[in-house]
């Protein structure tokens, strides 16, 4: 063999080698390559600083929770499913009891005191007393008015309180009859044989509020007797009391709602007590406190009768805003008798 066939068969036999070589090392970088990207896809790629991810990645899955369905019992377990015991009611485990819804309680409502007065004025007052015809032991009579009245005075109202007038609104100073009677006027009985009365013992007096007026304008009272102030109109009202200066009966302001009264009453005597309205200036009314009962006011005939008197000399005395009082009258009460009274009275200067 020559030297040239030797160094052709070392170069094919290096050539075989280098093919099976490469043969097996292609074999080998396609092996590894398919388990590189096989790997690859189960590890997720996040995002990078630099720029997005251009490999397509599958989305993850988000795990949906689990709802937990109530399981429905059979009838006959559901039947027998077991219900919460309570303990029974004791002193240390007292019933629970839900409270009553508490009932407004509404404010006491007395009627007004009746009146013959026309509806188109402003009722006056009949006292404690009415004025009628007794039996026995009273005294009865007139008070008549000498001298010409001044005219009333004609009152501006606010439009609310206009509504309610039927006429138009004055002050009520002299309420004198076609025979010039006098009404409004407080007769009052003095003598030493009166007993003192428990005004505590009496109905009450009501003084109301009519068509923005204070009804009576003028009454009486005894000392400890009931005094129950309400409110018949649709507004507000208030009854500021003013005693006079030297008086020992205590002056206070309430506020009346429409529909709503309030008591007093007061502790000592005293002429003409004024009761006012801070929201009206024009209601007034006035009550005198006596330590008896035998009293009366006039009507608007002027008429009185003071009732049930003991018998024995008295001195009948007259009370009136604006007339002066005449002398005053004496008389004499028997058992069983009535006993006739008329005073005067004049227009004061």
């Amino acid at each position: 063999m020559s030297k040239n066939d030797t160094e052709a068969d070392m170069i094919r036999n290096r050539r075989g080698t280098d093919l099976w070589l490469a043969t097996v090392m292609l074999l080998c970088g396609l092996i590894i390559g398919w388990l590189v990207h096989d790997r690859q896809r189960d590890v997720p790629v996040e995002p990078t600083q630099s720029g997005p991810v251009t490999a397509e990645m599958p989305a993850p899955r988000q795990k949906v929770p689990e709802r937990s369905m109530p399981v429905p019992l059979p009838p006959i377990a559901a039947a027998h499913v077991a219900k919460p015991v309570e303990p029974p009611p004791s002193e240390t485990n007292p019933p629970v009891i839900e409270p009553p819804v508490a009932a407004i309680a509404e404010p006491v409502i007395v009627p007004a005191v009746a009146s013959s007065v026309r509806d188109d004025k402003p009722a006056i007052s009949t006292g404690s007393l009415a004025a009628t015809t007794p039996p026995g032991n009273s005294i009865t009579g007139h008070v008549f008015l000498e001298g010409t009245p001044p005219p009333e005075i004609l009152i501006n109202m606010d439009p609310s309180s206009r509504a309610l007038q039927t006429n138009t609104p004055t002050t009520r100073f002299f309420l004198v009859s076609t025979n010039g009677a006098l009404g409004d006027v407080i007769v009052y009985l003095e003598g030493r044989s009166l007993p003192r009365g428990a005004g505590s013992d009496l109905p009450p007096l009501v003084i109301d509020h009519h068509r923005c007026f204070k009804v009576p304008y003028i009454s009486a009272a005894v000392v400890g007797q009931q005094i129950i102030l309400t409110n018949s109109d649709p507004l507000m009202h208030a009854c500021h009391i003013v005693p006079g200066p030297q008086s020992r009966n205590r002056g206070r302001n309430v506020s009346l709602n429409p529909r709503q009264s309030r008591r007093i009453t007061f502790s000592a005597p005293e002429e003409f007590i004024r009761i006012k309205c801070d929201v009206h200036p024009w209601e007034f009314a006035y009550v005198s406190v006596f330590p008896n009962r035998f009293f009366a006011v006039t009507d608007e005939q002027g008429r009185f009768a003071i009732t049930n008197v003991p018998p024995g000399h008295y001195e009948v005395r007259a009370l009136h805003r604006k007339a002066e009082s005449d002398a005053p009258i004496e008389v004499e009460v028997r058992e069983g008798k009535e006993t006739q009274a008329d005073l005067r009275m004049v227009v004061a200067n």
